[in-house]
């Protein structure tokens, strides 16, 4: 809506009697002021150019000082009576653009046109009397170019803690583009200007186009008196919101400095919500890099930011600070959901520049004026969307550390000769080198692993190595030697994480790479790069079926690398098949890569491996078995001594790295020093390091530090300070040894201390840019490379990650810092990750971590529940309890209770909201207990819910904590107790997961009429709110119930029912259940043809879907069909497919029944030793889990073999045995053979 501008009364501020208070229009404070951010109004606006100004820069730029000086007069001569002018006529500056400004002179009232008219004669009197300027280095002439138009001024206060003000809209670029048809000493209006003009006073003359015409005084207009707008005066905390502390008190004059200009185009904002966010990004990021935002420009050359390093104020660098500025605001604006859409223009220059006040008393801005800073304009105006223009003077002292491309040399105006023009792409990255120096001390050890490699190159699988050590003993050095001694096998690292200990951690940390994956990069480019790695995989790989399954799992690996695609598997499975899918990807990979060189996974650090990795663990060491293949895993030794193993059955050896013998201890300081020890020294070693060789090499570099030891004229090391005092411990040692870097390394290496054991290079360089504004760059990125060359860190230059050389450096700089200093520390990690990595669920866990560490308990609820969640998602039930039982530890905290004392807790006003919550994350707890079988913890948690969910006295909580403490019964077999918990809960609330749960315990006990009740009210529920799938499932109940009453065709059609709504909701596991189910029905019917199609259609989707467990039951239900046709050798091979994979995913249950199919096979061919064998083994398992109904079964057939070999009364026991479980669980079949046969032998 179009507003008019009136006068408003402002409150008192205090002012600063040396505060620059010209540098914002009054206009803008006044808005502010009234917390009036946005708006627009009617006005003719005026462009001023002053041709020949440049000319006069360049040509004084060159008399050093002096010249600064007299072009500082020459502007304060003219530019002030034009200010004066604009604002005695009613009208403002509203902004600086070099030797031009734009004024604008509002349509608030009547004369304002005759106002306009006065000015602009006013200007062409100053220039007739001020046209030339006489200098002591020659005579410039100076013409004056004007533009004028009319129309709507949008303008706007943007940013959240510092500010920037805009004009905007047709008003603002009608004159200036009115001005590019100007000559010198011309006005040009266009046709908007026109219609307010009084033509009394013009000759108008029509350009040829028709939009324009050239105005010249007819006659002056009548004396007008001045009508300037009273304001009052700009307030020094108002100045302070939009300008830098060193302009508010600048008294400086002009100067030539050298600067580094920086031209922004921005184009694709539509919205004020929009421009608001991306100008209080680039904000932040100019201030950040230390630089100076000059201005927002919206005229002719689009949207724009100048920017400026250099001046007002110089730091080391610019050019680096410049480079890494605009670098780093490409990848936050391309990680930003609302900006990504934006494409930013940039062109960068570096020369010297005049810097100082542009204007008068009463408008004035801060800039630079010159030919660079043309030039930076131009570079921006020619560069396509999304590029980086720099100039040759950027180029030659930057491009040894940022990756540039030659354009060519392009003409631009104003330049007679083209110009070499340059594209700047990224950062360059530091080198790292692992190890220096000789291997010694660990020959023996070395040629025995290299022995237990031999069977890879044979083509065979070589198990597991485990290489057990305490720290400092050597175990990373020995791997890397062993490495080097192996080139031709391909290594993949795979590093535990020792503090956030993150789901499947050493995957990521090596997908990522595989995959090229950078963390905040563009997600079009991370997607591109992991299309071209997967084809390049799927290339190489030469098995049919490693190829089929690397395809069919392909968006399973995109999507654990936070690639989705589309309606791909990934999105379509639910949590538990997603989880089981990505264990079997995980395996793919390794397999694929196996097969074009012999593959070693060395796993980092067991000791700190995470419980979702050695699950993972169990499935690759299997799939591995038929490879060229080795798991090599390096470890600590507990602290009760024992050894950390991964939980396979794969076979295995191990190598113990103990401290060195005397002539280790001799070697490796000779090596390090390369020079011989005298006795003396190799004495103090021996006692002081205990043969441990990161121990033995840390005391050697702090005598070499402090000078305690010095090399003779013979190249012998000798003590030289005996009376030194020497630190006691190895922690000790440590500490010394930082605290003789110099400070700036100290400083990095104790907040990257704080990241980890491996660390993000980039958020340690944005952390130290907020300490230490005013480090440069090139300060920052010298800190890497110090802390390399002094043996603190690696840096790896794939993906910009530090690594530490050693833990326990890591940990001492760690724990000697104050915990208040620690609090600081983490919390600005924690605030450095959310800005660079908002939108990245993966980083959930660190921040969580970092808030913790930091004591912001509100932030790190909120990311504990956050990661939580995602964890759960993501089936990692493990790491959900972690962080969720962390969640509610710190609800407690903040309440001021604990476990122990939480049946004392008191419901207030004040606390409710908490217990709330603490009750909703106990139940996700307590969904992840359940999934990870965690019986006895899940007991307790349900009974802690239950007991605040009365406190709390809300339906829906008791009803969830009853119906939580029932399905523990359930779950553990006390159907009876399980009732009672569910029967109460329904009294509260009526919950879909009770009805369920009482349906499967009426129907597990015979109660079919009672489970049918179930079913309709979970129907009914669902029909009523709509919810397709709790009717599907019902309607899926309600067949099997159907089922097991013998009404085939009843159940048939609540199958169709449920399979259509299933299909519609493209939920392929439920299809595939419902089929399979399908399948069952007609195979009790005797159907068995109609049986095999289904199972074979459940198998089909089941593949398609990775759902392991359901394709050993659709393999074994095919079996049976085959079993049933007295077609033995089918079924016994559908059967053994069904075992491999039982065995193969833990499915102990799913084993019984498939061990028993597969004695049954065998023993109606007759073969009854093997029959007898299986049976055994089912037997067993049956006896550990409790599984009545496949005991009944088992020890009923295997006593009909026990008859067979007339073994009779080892026949009668397991005959009585299993006609009691038969009788006591209804199950009818085995009552009748179990009695048959004891009959038989009675």
């Amino acid at each position: 809506m179009m507003q008019t501008i009136p006068i408003l009364t402002t409150p008192f501020l205090r002012t600063s009697p040396d505060a620059m208070d010209n540098l914002l229009p009054h206009f803008i404070q006044d808005r502010f002021l009234h917390d009036d951010y946005t708006g627009s109004f009617p006005a003719l606006t005026l462009f001023s150019d002053i041709s020949g100004f440049t000319r006069m820069t360049e040509s004084l730029m060159r008399q050093g000082d002096e010249g600064a000086e007299i072009l500082s007069a020459i502007l304060n001569r003219i530019f002030d009576p034009m200010v004066d002018a604009v604002h005695a006529h009613g009208g403002f500056v509203a902004t600086f653009a070099g030797d031009a400004f734009t004024a604008i002179f509002p349509l608030d009232g009547s004369g304002v046109p005759e106002h306009v008219l006065a000015c602009i004669h006013e200007f062409q009197q100053l220039f007739r009397l001020h046209g030339i300027q006489h200098t002591p280095f020659g005579n410039y002439s100076l013409k004056l170019k004007i533009g004028l138009s009319a129309g709507e001024v949008q303008w706007g206060i943007l940013g959240d803690q510092k500010k920037a003000f805009f004009f905007r809209g047709e008003g603002i670029s009608g004159c200036v583009y009115a001005e590019h048809y100007a000559e010198k000493n011309q006005i040009i209006a266009d046709q908007h200007a026109l219609r307010h003009l009084p033509a009394n006073y013009l000759h108008i003359h029509p350009l040829t186009d028709g939009m324009y015409a050239r105005l010249e005084f007819k006659r002056l207009p009548e004396t007008l008196a001045d009508t300037p707008r009273e304001f009052p005066q700009l307030s020094a905390e108002v100045i302070a919101q939009f300008f830098p502390p060193v302009l508010t008190h600048y008294t400086g004059s002009g100067e030539f400095r050298n600067v580094v200009p920086l031209f922004l185009a921005f184009d694709g904002l539509s919205t004020h919500t929009e421009l608001n966010l991306f100008v209080t990004i680039l904000i932040e990021q100019v201030d950040a890099f230390s630089g100076y935002l000059n201005k927002l420009d919206f005229g002719d050359k689009g949207n724009i930011a100048l920017c400026v390093w250099g001046a007002p104020v110089a730091f080391e660098d610019n050019i680096g600070r410049a480079l890494d500025f605009i670098l780093t605001l490409n990848e936050i604006i391309a990680q930003t959901p609302a900006l990504n859409h934006v494409k930013l223009r940039t062109g960068i220059t570096y020369g010297v520049a005049f810097a100082g006040i542009v204007g008068g008393a009463k408008r004035s801005e801060y800039t630079v004026l010159g030919d660079t800073v043309n030039l930076a304009a131009r570079l921006m105006v020619n560069a396509p969307a999304g590029e980086i223009w720099i100039s040759e003077s950027i180029f030659r002292p930057a491009h040894r550390r940022y990756e540039m491309d030659f354009l060519g040399k392009l003409h631009f105006k104003g330049k007679s000769d083209p110009l070499p023009v340059f594209r700047l792409l990224s950062k360059k990255h530091i080198q790292a080198m692992r190890y220096a120096g000789n291997f010694v001390g660990r020959s023996a050890e070395l040629k025995q692993a290299l022995q237990l490699l031999q069977p890879l190159d044979q083509g065979q699988f070589g198990g597991i190595l485990y290489i057990y050590g305490e720290a400092g003993v050597g175990k990373s050095r020995f791997v890397y030697e062993l490495q080097q001694r192996t080139p031709h096998v391909r290594w993949v690292l795979l590093p535990c994480d020792g503090i956030l200990r993150k789901a499947f951690n050493p995957f990521n940390h090596f997908l990522m790479r595989f995959f090229d994956q950078h963390t905040g990069a563009d997600p079009a480019e991370n997607q591109m790069h992991f299309e071209a790695q997967f084809q390049a995989l799927i290339d190489q790989t030469q098995s049919p079926g490693i190829r089929a399954e690397l395809n069919r799992l392909k968006s399973i690996l995109a999507g654990f690398l936070g690639i989705e695609y589309p309606d791909s598997l990934y999105q379509r499975l639910d949590p538990k098949l997603r989880y089981e899918n990505t264990l079997y990807a995980f395996r793919e990979v390794f397999r694929a890569l196996s097969e074009s060189q012999p593959l070693i996974l060395e796993v980092e650090d067991l000791h700190w491996i995470d419980e979702d990795s050695l699950k993972a663990f169990q499935i690759i060491t299997r799939g591995l078995k038929d490879r060229p293949a080795l798991v090599l895993v390096v470890s600590r030794y507990r602290d009760d001594g024992s050894k950390p193993r991964l939980e396979t059955k794969t076979k295995w050896v191990e190598i113990d790295l103990n401290t060195l013998s005397d002539d280790g201890i001799l070697e490796i300081a000779e090596e390090r020093l390369q020079g011989t020890v005298s006795g003396k020294l190799y004495e103090v070693l021996k006692l002081r390091t205990q043969g441990n060789p990161f121990f033995i090499e840390q005391t050697v570099l702090y005598f070499q530090d402090s000078e305690i030891i010095r090399q003779d004229e013979n190249g012998t090391w000798d003590i030289v300070k005996s009376e030194a005092v020497l630190p006691a411990t190895v922690n000790d040692l440590l500490v010394a040894r930082i605290d003789r870097l110099p400070p700036e390394l100290k400083e990095a290496v104790q907040i990257a201390a704080v990241l980890g054991q491996e660390f993000d290079v980039v958020i340690l360089l944005e952390m130290l840019r907020q300490r230490h504004y005013q480090w440069s760059a090139q300060t920052l990125e010298n800190q890497l490379l110090a802390g390399q060359e002094n043996n603190v860190w690696l840096i790896l230059t794939q993906d910009r990650k530090g690594l530490f050389v050693h833990a326990l450096l890591r940990d001492a700089v760690y724990r000697i810092q104050l915990r208040t200093r620690l609090k600081q520390i983490h919390a600005l990690a924690a605030a450095t990750i959310e800005r660079l990595y908002a939108a990245d669920q993966h980083t959930y866990a660190d921040l969580a971590y970092h808030y913790q560490q930091a004591e912001n308990l509100d932030k790190a609820l909120e990311y504990l529940e956050k990661a939580g969640l995602f964890a759960k998602e993501n089936f990692q039930h493990e790491r959900a309890i972690e962080f969720f039982s962390d969640y509610n530890h710190l609800v407690l905290q903040k309440l001021g209770y604990s476990p122990e004392n939480i049946d004392e807790l008191r419901i207030s006003s004040e606390n409710r909201y908490f217990i709330e919550r603490y009750v909703t994350v106990l139940n996700e707890i307590q969904i992840s207990l359940r999934a990870t079988g965690r019986w006895d913890e899940l007991k307790t948690a349900a009974e802690r819910q239950l007991k605040l969910a009365k406190k709390l006295e809300i339906p829906e909580k008791l009803s969830e904590a009853y119906t939580e403490l029932g399905t523990f019964y359930m779950l553990t077999g006390d159907y009876q107790t399980a009732m009672t918990y569910f029967e109460t809960a329904l009294r509260h609330r009526k919950i879909i997961n009770t009805l369920q749960n009482m349906g499967n315990i009426y129907a597990w006990t015979g109660q079919l009429d009672k489970a049918m009740k179930c079913f309709e009210d979970i129907l009914n529920t669902g029909k009523a709110s709509q919810n397709k799938k709790h009717m599907a499932a019902a309607f899926s109940g309600m067949g099997i119930l159907y089922d097991q009453m013998g009404r085939t065709e009843e159940a048939m059609d609540y199958y169709r029912k449920s399979l259509a709504i299933f299909t519609d909701l493209n939920d392929k596991s439920q299809i595939a259940l419902i089929v399979g189910n399908m399948g069952v029905a007609h195979h009790y019917n005797g159907n068995l043809q109609q049986a095999l199609e289904c199972y074979q259609k459940k198998l089909e989707i089941s593949r398609e879907i990775g759902d392991k467990m359901e394709i050993a039951v659709a393999l074994s239900n095919i079996g049976i069909v085959y079993y049933e046709w007295k077609m033995y050798q089918q079924a016994m091979n559908y059967h053994l497919q069904a075992l491999v994979i039982a065995e193969e995913i833990g499915n102990k249950r799913g084993q019984v029944d498939v061990y028993t199919n597969i004695a049954n096979t065998y023993k109606a061919q007759k073969i009854y030793r093997k029959a007898e064998s299986y049976y055994k083994k089912a037997i067993s398992i049956a006896r550990d889990l409790n599984l009545k109904y496949q005991l009944a079964e088992s020890l009923t057939e295997y006593a009909e073999i026990l008859i067979h070999n007339e073994q009779l009364p080892l026949a009668k026991d397991f005959l009585e045995e299993g006609l009691a479980l038969a009788q006591e669980i209804g199950y009818q079949t085995y009552v009748e053979k179990a009695e048959q046969l004891k009959n038989s032998i009675s």
